[in-house]
C-alpha cells in the first residue's frame, strides 16, 4: 500500500518524538521485524526500485530512482532525500524524480530504522534510546547504492525535511566529507547539535524555513524532560548566526524574491558573504511547516505552503550548480 504523504501532526516535531521515546522507556530489545537481508541486485533499468541492506545488525530499506535516457553504466550524481517524523512519502512530497529526469541524477529515499525517527544526536528519541547509529548507516547506504547502480562518488548530496532536516544538520556537523552538499527544510539546530557539533570544515549548506512553522518555532522553544533536564531549540535568528560562524562567513547579504503567488507568503534569501563554502538561508515570511512548492496537502494546522519558491528545484540547483 502506498504511504500517505500527508503529515497530519501539528505539535513540535521533537515533542512528538519525545512522546514516542518516553513510551519506549527502558524496554529492552527492538521492535519485531524481518531478519536482516542484503538485496544489492543491480537495477534492471530506469525507474523506482526497492532495495534492502543490513546496517549495524538492523534491517534497513530504501527506494532508489534512476532516470530514463541515461546509459546504465554512466556514473550519475546522487541526491538522498530524508523524511520527517512521522515518516511520509518524500518522493510524493518533493517530486524529486522530476528534477532527476531533467538534470540526470539518482534519487534515493531511505527509511529510518523501525519506521520511526532519525537518530540525529539526542538519546531522547526512540532510535536514540535504542542506540541506532545513523551516521554509520548513511555511509553503508551510499556504498550499497553504488553496488546497485552507477554513481559518481564525488557528487553525493543529502536533503531532509523536519526530523530529516535535523539529521541533515547532524551529518553536516559530524560527517562533512560524506556528502558534497547539504540542504535542510523546516528544521532547526537544537542545543545538542550546537554543543556536540564536530570541528570539521565548512560544507555547502542550504537552509529553508518558514516564520510560521509551528513544529520548529522561529523564536525557538524548550522541551522539559522527565529527568529534569531541558533541551532548547535555537531561535532561527540564533540558528543563522551559529551556522554563519561555523561556515566562516563574515556576514549576510539579503534580497527579496519576486512575490509571484497570492498565498500570503514572501521569500527572502540571505547569502553568506566571505564563507568557506556556499551558505544560503531562505526565509519564508508567513510560511509553515511545509516543503515550499509541494503539490501534496499537509494539515492546515502546519501552516501555509509558499508558491513563490520551488524547494525541489532550488535544492537540485544548489547541489549540482554550487555544491
Amino acid at each position: 500500500m502506498p504511504r500517505d504523504p500527508v503529515d497530519r501532526h501539528a505539535p513540535s516535531s521533537l515533542a512528538l518524538i519525545l512522546v514516542a521515546a518516553l513510551s519506549l522507556g527502558a524496554c529492552a530489545g527492538d521492535p519485531a521485524g524481518p531478519e536482516p537481508d542484503d538485496d544489492a541486485r543491480p537495477l534492471d533499468g530506469p525507474g523506482l526500485h526497492m532495495r534492502t541492506l543490513e546496517a549495524g545488525g538492523v534491517p534497513r530499506r530504501y527506494r532508489v530512482y534512476r532516470p530514463p535516457g541515461v546509459d546504465d553504466g554512466t556514473p550519475l550524481p546522487v541526491v538522498v532525500v530524508l523524511h520527517g517524523f512521522p515518516p511520509v512519502d518524500m518522493a510524493a512530497v518533493t517530486g524529486m524524480q522530476r528534477e532527476a529526469d531533467a538534470r540526470g541524477f539518482v534519487a534515493v529515499y531511505p527509511e529510518s530504522a523501525w519506521g520511526e525517527d532519525w537518530a540525529q544526536g539526542c538519546a531522547c528519541t526512540p532510535n536514540g534510546v535504542r542506540g541506532i547509529d545513523d551516521l554509520a548507516f548513511f555511509a553503508a547506504l551510499l556504498d550499497h547504492v553504488a553496488r546497485v547502480t552507477a554513481v559518481n562518488p564525488a557528487r553525493r548530496y543529502v536533503t531532509g525535511f523536519s526530523n530529516g532536516g535535523m539529521m541533515t544538520y547532524r551529518l553536516a556537523c559530524d560527517r562533512p566529507g560524506l556528502f558534497s552538499g547539504y540542504a535542510a527544510v523546516g528544521a532547526a539546530v537544537w542545543t545538542w547539535h550546537r554543543d556536540e557539533c564536530g570541528a570539521g570544515p565548512a560544507v555547502p549548506l542550504l537552509m529553508i524555513h518558514g516564520t510560521q512553522d509551528p513544529s520548529f518555532p522561529w523564536d525557538g522553544t524548550t522541551v522539559e524532560l522527565v529527568t529534569g533536564a531541558s533541551m532548547r531549540q535555537l531561535s532561527l535568528d540564533e540558528h543563522q548566526e551559529w551556522w554563519a560562524h561555523r561556515q566562516g562567513c563574515s556576514g549576510w547579504n539579503e534580497t527579496a524574491l519576486p512575490d509571484t503567488a497570492d498565498d500570503g507568503t514572501r521569500v527572502f534569501v540571505r547569502r553568506g558573504e566571505g564563507c568557506d563554502a556556499p551558505t544560503r538561508f531562505y526565509r519564508i515570511e508567513g510560511g509553515g511547516h511545509t516543503w515550499p512548492g509541494m503539490s501534496v496537502s499537509f494539515s492546515p494546522s502546519l501552516g501555509p505552503v509558499s508558491r513563490d519558491l520551488d524547494a525541489t528545484a532550488l535544492v537540485a540547483s544548489f547541489f549540482l550548480d554550487e555544491g
